[in-house]
């Protein structure tokens, strides 16, 4: 009878483990060779081109935020996972939302360049479909729309040939 408690007690406790999602080696921070004033035009043209909601922006201090915006289709699940890892989710397990909002910091450097650092933040809501109350997990960025929007910078700031932009689906997260 001991043995089988135990045996039991070890089934449920794997079965209720979860494997985290996996963290990304990228850099958040581009150092762009330009002056401050083309750094943010091309910064704030991304902005309108991505149709983004921008919730604070502050030139003076070079920063811009967004609002929280979908982050995947109706089930909750990625349409571009290029973006997020939010790990995989527990047996039984609905997805209402995933949302991200992200911010764009333009630093001026003593040498008349720039940095750029954008800086993303993911967030899964998962329920079970057995009912009863719901979580809200942190979803680690997997860089790409930090390189998305370094890219952009870089090519509007050089005159080069702009890259597609395709970020969130449109509409707001709750």
């Amino acid at each position: 009878m001991h043995r089988s408690a135990w045996i039991l007690f070890v089934g449920l406790l794997l079965g209720c483990a979860v494997t985290p999602a996996k963290t990304y080696d990228f850099n958040p921070v581009a150092n762009i060779d330009s002056d401050y004033e083309k750094v943010w035009a091309a910064v704030i043209e991304y902005f309108v081109v991505s149709e983004l909601p921008i919730e604070m922006i502050q030139k003076d201090s070079g920063l811009i935020v967004t609002e929280w915006m979908n982050a995947g289709d109706e089930t909750g699940q990625m349409e571009n996972r290029t973006i997020c890892d939010c790990g995989p989710s527990y047996a039984h397990t609905v997805l209402p939302w995933t949302r991200g909002r992200f911010s764009v910091f333009v630093r001026r450097l003593d040498d008349g360049s720039c940095d750029l650092r954008v800086t993303c933040t993911y967030q899964q809501y998962r329920a079970s479909d057995q009912g009863g109350r719901g979580e809200v997990v942190g979803c680690n960025s997997t860089g790409g729309l930090e390189k998305a929007v370094q890219d952009y910078v870089l090519a509007k700031v050089r005159g080069s040939a702009l890259p597609q932009v395709q970020v969130f689906k449109p509409g707001k997260a709750d």
